[in-house]
C-alpha cells in the first residue's frame, strides 16, 4: 500500500513539474477546450486550499485526473480501517476534480451504501436498533451520491443502471428503480434486459399495474427471448390483479416451472 501511494505521489510530482512549464499557447488551448466543454474549468479557490500546495499546483498545471486518482488511492486505507468519514472526504475531492468520472462516482457510492452500511453490524458499541439506523443512513447517503452523479451526467447509462439496481436491492424502491430504468432506456448502450426490468419494477409499483401489464405484454408478443420465468410470473399476477377476463388473458402463462410458481413474489432474473 505504501509503495503504491509513493508511486502515485511520484507521478503527481513529475506531472506537476511538467504542468508548471506550460506555454501561453497551451493555456489558450485549455481556455478553448473549456469553452467547448471538452475540459472543465479549474476548481474554485476553496477546493485548492483543501488540496494543499503541491496538489493544487498539479491541478492548475492540468493534471486534475491524476490528482483525483491519487485521492482515490488515499481512500483505500480508509476503507481498510473503516474510516468512512475520511473516505467520503477524499472521494469528495476526487468528485470535485473529475465530476464526469463515472467509475469514480459508482465506486464512491458503493463504499458507502454497501461497505459502510455492512460495517456497522461489526460495531459492538452500538445496540442492534442503532446498527440498523446507522446502516439505513449509510444506504441513504450512498443513494444520494448516485443521484448527485446522475445530475452531473444524465447521459450516463452506467449510472442510471447502477442507481436502479441500488434502489431495487437496497431500498425495494421499485417506483424509483422503474424511473431509473426508464431513463436508461432513453440512452444509447443500455443492456438488452433493461426493458424487461423496467416492466418488472412497474409491476411492483403501486398504481402502475396497468402500465406494467401493457409494457410486459408488448414484450411478450414482440420476441420469444422475453419469455423469462420472471415475466411469466409477473404477467400472470397482473392479470389476476387487474381482473383481466379469461378470454383476453395470455395463453400458456401458467405452464411454467413449478419452482417459479411457488415464488411469485420473487426477484426478477439476474441479468
Amino acid at each position: 500500500m505504501k509503495q503504491l501511494l509513493k508511486k502515485a505521489g511520484l507521478v503527481i510530482a513529475i506531472l506537476m513539474a511538467g504542468g508548471l512549464l506550460r506555454s501561453p499557447l497551451e493555456n489558450r488551448l485549455e481556455t478553448r477546450l473549456v469553452e467547448t466543454h471538452l475540459l472543465f474549468t479549474p476548481p474554485a479557490k476553496n477546493v485548492l486550499d483543501v488540496l494543499g500546495q503541491e496538489s493544487a499546483m498539479a491541478v492548475l498545471g492540468g493534471m486534475r485526473s491524476v490528482v483525483a486518482l491519487y485521492w482515490q488511492l488515499m481512500a483505500i486505507s480508509d476503507w481498510e480501517y473503516q474510516e468512512w468519514d475520511d473516505l467520503a472526504k477524499k472521494f469528495e475531492i476526487a468528485a470535485l476534480l473529475t465530476p464526469r468520472d463515472t467509475d469514480m462516482w459508482i465506486k464512491y457510492a458503493w463504499h458507502i451504501h454497501t461497505n459502510a452500511s455492512a460495517s456497522v453490524f461489526d460495531d459492538a458499541s452500538m445496540t442492534e436498533p442503532q446498527q440498523y439506523l446507522a446502516a439505513d443512513d449509510y444506504i441513504e447517503q450512498g443513494i444520494g451520491i448516485l443521484y448527485r452523479a446522475v445530475k452531473q451526467m444524465p447521459d450516463s447509462v452506467d449510472l442510471q443502471m447502477d442507481l436502479a439496481q441500488v434502489l431495487r436491492e437496497k431500498r425495494q424502491d421499485y417506483c424509483g428503480a422503474a424511473e431509473a430504468y426508464k431513463r436508461a432506456l432513453e440512452l444509447e448502450g443500455h443492456p438488452a434486459y433493461t426493458t424487461r426490468f423496467y416492466g418488472y419494477m412497474l409491476a411492483k409499483c403501486p398504481g402502475r399495474e396497468r402500465e406494467a401489464y401493457e409494457h410486459l405484454k408488448m414484450l411478450w408478443f414482440e420476441d420469444e427471448k422475453h419469455h423469462m420465468p420472471s415475466m411469466r410470473r409477473d404477467l400472470a399476477d397482473l392479470e389476476v390483479k387487474l381482473n383481466v377476463p379469461e378470454a383476453l388473458r395470455i395463453p400458456g402463462l401458467e405452464n411454467q416451472d413449478e419452482r417459479f410458481s411457488r415464488q411469485r413474489s420473487g426477484q426478477p432474473e439476474v441479468p
